[in-house]
């Protein structure tokens, strides 16, 4: 396929190269922040920078502090660096890997020239990621202009962009994704399970992906060369591997992450649900029309049996989703939804852009466009703000006027309530703009509590706290006003 051949073609490369130098632009002017884990890889890439080696140091602390008094910013943020262990060496290494920090040297070397802050490195190179996406998306998708012209609005009205401005691996993956999804698409495979594979080396769960798309590759194949074709496919997988070798060098076990993070006992299907429709940590208050049609496409496919193509991404999809519920924070640190879920985006986008779609489709498609630039305009663009410690305007709507309507993971509706990551003993109170008790989330034993801040006791629920239980589930519930 020829990239430019006619007038309409060239208008979606035309927007996809305006909306990159918005992004870059937008890189270079917001400060850095040391938001989530940005500490541990502006160390990682400082000691990269310094000595050629990601174990940390007392001169790369001190060098990070430095540069980020240019910006007014306390480094470490409260005054403690997290993240980093002792490795069978002696030396220190975060648990979080060190290839999206390498990735930014390339951007800090040119910036440094110019005496650019070199905090400002992780910005521009998630700029410059995110732009590689949004032109593959206009120039080299396999798709009506229309649609092309659509999936790089979609892309870049998306949680991605909140990203940008973080020292954050988020938008590597989701470029990464969306680039390895586009080679698919156009039926290079062994280039799409290697792109793959490098979005998965800092969120190990895009190897699901992968292993989709090097299926997809393999069925491609002709019936006789399939056994060739699958071992040939896997040898651009490899890189991933970089990863768990790293590890079990330094610490002896594959994933450090996976070891201090993750438990087998938070793996769930409701907190998988809620990555996608909760009101405030979930996709469904940001991308709405996207989430909707990927999932409808998804369902309308396995209904039907059929293409491969959606089926195994959907798998994929949803295979990963419950892997992210594993982690022992639910509600960490982002802005937005789920960081988690923002690296999955590609493959919704995918969904909602395959086959030929119909003209209600496209309608759909614009109308989804629209809502999502309604939503990245409200939240400033990309100076989005770190609110994983507050409701979301959507959760506060419901909140006020019906708050049995909305009814969050505890962990959730805890750390948003109280805008902190730690925690009292409860109970726990929502209050309206009136400063009324509108949702409380308490155990049995403290009636008392509850009637002294709200005056009373939701009617019908008297008999909860009356009512001794040994089942540590039912032990709290929540109580709507």
């Amino acid at each position: 396929m020829r990239f430019v051949t006619e007038r309409r073609f060239s208008a979606a490369g035309g927007l996809a190269i305006v909306l990159s130098l918005w992004a870059l632009g937008a890189a270079l002017r917001e400060p850095a922040k040391a938001w989530g884990d940005a500490p541990e890889y502006l160390l990682m890439a400082e000691s990269l920078a310094a000595h050629a080696s990601p174990d940390l140091r007392d001169e790369d602390v001190r060098a990070v502090t430095r540069q980020f008094l240019d910006f007014g910013v306390p480094f470490p943020p409260g005054g403690k660096l997290i993240g980093y262990y002792e490795a069978r060496d002696g030396r220190r290494y975060s648990y979080h890997f060190w290839a999206y920090s390498a990735l930014t040297l390339p951007a800090r070397a040119a910036l440094a020239p110019f005496r650019v802050n070199p905090l400002k490195a992780p910005q521009v190179t998630n700029a410059l990621l995110l732009g590689a996406a949004l032109l593959a998306l206009g120039l080299a998708l396999p798709a009506a202009p229309a649609v092309r012209a659509l999936a790089v609005a979609l892309l870049f009205f998306s949680p991605a962009g909140w990203f940008v401005s973080w020292a954050h691996p988020e938008v590597m993956s989701t470029a990464l994704l969306v680039l390895a999804l586009v080679a698919s698409a156009r039926d290079r495979h062994g280039l799409a399970v290697g792109l793959a594979a490098a979005a998965a080396l800092q969120n190990p769960q895009l190897m699901l992906a992968a292993g989709a798309l090097w299926a997809l590759g393999v069925a491609a194949a002709p019936a006789a060369d399939r056994l060739r074709a699958a071992m040939r496919l896997a040898l651009p997988g490899a890189v991933f591997a970089a990863h768990p070798i790293f590890y079990l060098w330094k610490y002896g076990t594959p994933s450090i992450v996976a070891h201090e993070a993750t438990s087998l006992a938070k793996i769930s299907g409701a907190r998988a649900l809620g990555l996608l429709f909760d009101l405030s940590l979930g996709l469904l208050p940001y991308v709405p029309g996207l989430l909707l049609l990927g999932l409808g496409l998804w369902a309308r496919a396995l209904w039907r049996r059929g293409p491969a193509r959606e089926l195994l991404t959907g798998a994929a999809f949803f295979a990963i989703l419950l892997i992210n519920t594993l982690q022992w924070n639910y509600n960490h640190g982002s802005s937005g939804p789920s960081r988690y879920v923002v690296w999955m985006l590609p493959l919704l986008l995918f969904a909602a852009v395959s086959d030929t779609p119909s003209r209600a489709r496209i309608a759909a498609l614009a109308l989804a466009s629209i809502v999502q630039a309604g939503v990245f305009f409200s939240r400033g663009t990309f100076a989005a703000p770190y609110d994983s410690l507050h409701h979301s305007p959507v959760a506060r709507f419901v909140l006020e006027r019906w708050p049995a309507l909305y009814a969050p993971d505890y962990e959730i509706f805890i750390k948003r309530t109280l805008h902190t990551e730690g925690s009292t003993q409860g109970p726990y109170i929502y209050r309206g703009a009136d400063g009324r008790c509108r949702k409380v989330l308490a155990s049995r034993v403290m009636a008392a509590e509850v009637r002294a801040a709200c005056g009373q006791v939701p009617a019908g629920t008297e008999g909860f706290f009356s009512t001794p239980s040994t089942q540590p589930d039912r032990e709290w519930r929540y109580l709507d006003y």
